[in-house]
């Protein structure tokens, strides 16, 4: 039914169209829906990076609170077997 309305000459062309406008109307509302799921991933992409950047921050801070704290801990230990040393040459030598 649908061939032989559309093989009418006037009426199948203006049926085509208004079936072509119709599909276009569709096409324009997914390309719509698309663009608005596109800018929504895209937001949410800004905001995880944002989060990733935040915690970045966090473990960069705390790394190098943890090297300052091993820095001085192994200055302490250096600074206490020097000083055992210099004890143990003292006593060696009496």
């Amino acid at each position: 039914m649908k061939n032989f309305i559309s093989k009418i000459p006037i009426l199948g062309w203006f049926l085509r169209l208004i079936n072509n406008i119709l599909r276009l109307n569709n096409l324009k509302h997914t390309v719509i829906m698309q663009q608005k799921q596109l800018q929504d991933q895209k937001e949410q992409l800004q905001k995880q990076q944002q989060q990733l950047n935040a915690l970045m921050n966090s473990i960069d801070s705390k790394v190098a609170e943890q090297i300052s704290y091993q820095s001085v801990s192994f200055q302490q230990r250096i600074d206490q077997f020097i000083h055992d040393t210099k004890i143990d040459l003292k006593n060696e030598k009496l």
